[in-house]
């Protein structure tokens, strides 16, 4: 009996190994499906007047002008969502993410709920696009966690 409980432990075991094997092979496989869409979307940051309010945002993001960035990042989000056929494309979400980010610095509880709305935008489209794994929708839920926590 002692046999026969080793062998189907053993065979159980190999069976969860294998299954383990399959799920990170099809994780491995999505991830680069994934990386693959994105790299083949077009960038809207190469059209001039895109690359031209962004900059004039982040400018005024670094002088601490919330409301000349945050009107700047509007500018930026209408171009993209003229240029872009794809409303969950990776520019988009960044600049979400960066509408939210300078709304959560503003005072007022009508600017953190914007935020948060727009960082779950940003992050919803960064989960679907680039996983849960990857650095930038790390930052996005970092950043929507910091506003929640303040």
């Amino acid at each position: 009996m002692n046999s026969s409980l080793t062998t189907l432990q053993d065979s159980f075991s190999s069976l969860h190994d294998s299954i383990s094997s399959l799920q990170e092979e099809e994780a491995t496989s999505r991830s680069h499906q994934q990386q693959q869409q994105q790299q083949q979307q077009p960038s809207s940051y190469k059209n001039p007047k895109v690359e031209s309010a962004n900059a004039r945002a982040e400018e005024r993001y670094q002088q601490g002008d919330w409301d000349g960035a945050l009107s700047a990042w509007g500018e930026v989000l209408d171009l993209q969502k003229k240029l872009l056929k794809d409303s969950k494309h990776p520019d988009i979400a960044k600049t979400l993410h960066n509408i939210g980010t300078v709304m959560g610095k503003m005072e007022g509880d009508s600017y953190s709920y914007a935020a948060m709305v727009a960082l779950q935008d940003a992050l919803q489209i960064r989960q679907e696009l680039l996983g849960d794994g990857h650095e930038e929708t790390a930052n996005t839920l970092n950043t929507l966690w910091m506003l929640l926590h303040r």
